[in-house]
């Protein structure tokens, strides 16, 4: 996860699609075929401990992000943000 700064700051993580290989294939690597623009996985966790829900809004860089929680999962891994246009 990358390192985050000041005490208000979340983690985002680019959402990237991935291929995994089949048996038809005979292919053994996974590969990235491209990354979600606007669209990033976040720990719901700020640098100063304190927690953000399903649709807050955050601003990184000034720019507006919304929070969604994983369909019924809360857990701190399972959310994600979304860039606003």
């Amino acid at each position: 996860m990358p390192p985050v700064g000041t005490t208000d700051e979340i983690a985002l993580v680019p959402c990237v699609i991935l291929s995994t290989p089949t048996l038809a294939d005979n292919d053994t690597e996974t590969m990235i075929r491209g990354e979600l623009p606007g669209v990033y996985w976040t720990p719901a966790t700020k640098s100063d401990g304190s927690s953000v829900a399903s649709e807050d809004t955050i601003d990184v860089g000034g720019v507006r992000h919304y929070i969604f929680q994983n369909a019924h999962r809360t857990e701190r891994y399972s959310y994600f943000a979304l860039r606003a246009s």
